[in-house]
């Protein structure tokens, strides 16, 4: 089941960034096997035209580098100051966001997300989660830092996507895909 932030937030653990801390989570070159289940992320105070929560580095540009089987199952992610992005996450084997809550209330950019997914072999499981973005809410593509790689085996279902222009930049689009291999997208709903 979807976590509810008006039932669930007041009972989960916080992990919280700050002025002064760039990524509340980022992973080395091949970090694998983490689960994030039930925390809550906020970015609650200094701007940050960056991201939140970052699965990937820029020293990740090999196959074998690329982050794998990181989940965040029903977690919230959230910010209070302004932003980029909520999560960046290489599409890496076993990478999945479910039954997650992502809300970015501010944002400094119509090119801010709530979730950007981009290179990697996947499969990556994107299922049953609340997308609310400033910019383009869900981001596919765009990026390639693994030569020859796109985004691949990405599953994305049973979402509900939402934008608004309210706290920053004007809404873009509620996905944006921008090329990628086998990718099934089946039951959302966008608003």
């Amino acid at each position: 089941k979807r976590i509810l932030p008006a039932t669930h937030a007041t009972q989960m653990p916080k992990i919280q960034g700050g002025t002064g801390v760039n990524y509340m989570v980022e992973t080395d070159p091949g970090a694998n096997h983490y689960r994030f289940i039930g925390l809550e992320f906020i970015r609650a105070s200094g701007s940050l035209d960056g991201v939140a929560v970052l699965v990937w580095n820029r020293a990740q540009s090999t196959l074998a580098s690329i982050p794998h089987h990181i989940v965040f199952d029903r977690c919230i992610m959230r910010n209070t100051t302004t932003i980029g992005k909520l999560l960046a996450m290489q599409t890496g084997e076993g990478n999945a966001v479910v039954d997650s809550d992502l809300v970015q209330t501010l944002s400094n950019s119509g090119d801010s997300n709530a979730l950007w997914l981009f290179n990697g072999p996947g499969p990556t499981k994107i299922v049953n989660n609340h997308f609310n973005g400033r910019g383009e809410t869900v981001m596919n593509g765009a990026a390639t830092y693994v030569p020859g790689l796109r985004a691949e085996n990405v599953e994305f279902r049973r979402n509900w996507v939402e934008g608004s222009a309210a706290g920053g930049a004007a809404g873009k689009n509620l996905m944006e895909w921008k090329g990628g291999l086998r990718s099934w997208v089946q039951g959302n709903i966008f608003d």
